[in-house]
């Protein structure tokens, strides 16, 4: 009785640490971040990158106390090696808290780049920060670490510093880093910074020596705020960047563009707030990709058409945070098509990721009840004309 009782009790346990199931509408999803995986109850803030070994890491923030921004966090990372049919075991990338003016806080934010160095090696690179919705009393730091062998293991953590402003009140993305191909830009890294307490600013953090430095760009005021992340706006071998933000205006994201000047600095546009990019007020990712990347066989626009397109993911609702939603771009941003419901429910923070065999997928957070319930992987295929109960 007793040697029953004990395979009960470990069936349970087991059944717990389960991934639920496919929480998507409109879309096959595998939930990868799950309440009971390695015994915690919260995962949040995706983002996800593939790299030249065609390993595709997907980060989160371990919600070790609850699903609040603050409280003691890890950052993990679990990998795959056939685009996402499975999943590694949990790897902590970061643990704990960092002792720092304003601590204790949260490590937050994690946003990945695979650095190629002069010499053909590469290694990938994560900003994270040190304190959700900082203040003034308690502001934290932002950090860098490395992982030389794709993932597996991490090291050299330490703060970083953006002159000529301040490392205080400044939270990364949360998306994913770039790297730059043009000649002119000599691979230079680059993340998306928002600063300023009550997030009233935000710049551009630029390395010019592979991550061992970074400078500030101008500020950009206002709008759009926080939380944006950037692309390349014509293909990697293009120096313009693209960058979608959350925005409180007129429940619409705010979209801008960045270009590096001939003295090495970067300027901006000013913010524009497409029609077709509704916004409750939440993150989202953009992604410049191969022309082909999540199309149907069949269905690109022929002759003439753009080499890399856009895609943008996500909670495309004026209420809630519901609805993820792909957008496609042929023309740099300048229009965006109607939306491909990817799960209308509950649904908050994306990361978008063009897969090893060329197909594209969103990482995102996703629920039946609440949007916080699982972090969930979804490929999906570009399939215009956009009509059917899936397109808007």
């Amino acid at each position: 009785m007793l040697r029953l009782m004990i395979l009960s009790c470990l069936c349970i346990a087991a059944a717990s640490a389960q991934a639920p199931p496919n929480p998507c509408t409109a879309a096959e999803c595998t939930p990868i971040f799950y309440p009971g995986l390695n015994g915690s109850q919260c995962y949040r803030i995706p983002s996800i990158i593939a790299t030249h070994r065609g390993t595709l890491l997907a980060f989160a923030e371990n919600r070790l106390g609850g699903c609040g921004d603050q409280g003691m966090h890890n950052l993990v990372v679990r990998r795959s090696s056939d685009n996402g049919a499975t999943w590694g075991p949990l790897i902590t990338v970061f643990a704990g808290v960092v002792p720092c003016p304003g601590c204790p806080a949260a490590v937050s934010n994690p946003n990945p780049v695979e650095v190629t160095f002069p010499n053909g090696t590469r290694s990938i690179l994560l900003a994270f920060d040190t304190m959700n919705n900082p203040s003034v009393a308690h502001h934290g730091l932002d950090m860098t670490m490395w992982s030389h062998d794709d993932g597996v293991s991490w090291v050299g953590a330490r703060a970083t510093e953006y002159p000529p402003q301040p490392n205080v009140g400044s939270l990364i993305g949360p998306a994913v880093g770039l790297q730059l191909q043009a000649p002119e830009a000599r691979g230079q890294i680059v993340f998306w910074i928002t600063s300023g307490f009550g997030f009233t600013s935000g710049f551009l953090a630029v390395s010019k020596d592979y991550g061992e430095t970074f400078t500030a760009s101008q500020h950009v005021l206002k709008e759009p705020g926080s939380e944006c992340s950037i692309a390349f706006a014509a293909g990697p071998g293009n120096s313009t960047l693209i960058m979608n933000c959350r925005s409180g205006q007129d429940s619409r994201r705010a979209q801008l563009y960045w270009s590096l000047l001939d003295n090495g600095t970067y300027a901006s546009t000013e913010p524009t707030y497409p029609t077709q990019l509704t916004d409750p007020g939440c993150q989202g990712s953009i992604l410049s990709a191969a022309a082909g990347a999540g199309s149907v066989p069949g269905s690109g626009s022929g002759a003439g058409a753009a080499t890399h397109v856009l895609y943008t993911s996500n909670a495309a609702s004026t209420s809630a945070r519901e609805r993820m939603t792909i957008h496609r771009s042929d023309d740099g941003g300048v229009s965006w098509s109607a939306g491909q419901v990817i799960h209308a429910g509950p649904s908050a923070y994306s990361q978008l990721v063009q897969l090893p065999n060329g197909s594209m997928a969103v990482l995102f957070e996703a629920g039946v009840r609440g949007a916080y319930e699982t972090i969930s992987f979804a490929p999906f295929a570009w399939t215009p004309p956009h009509t059917g109960p899936d397109f808007y």
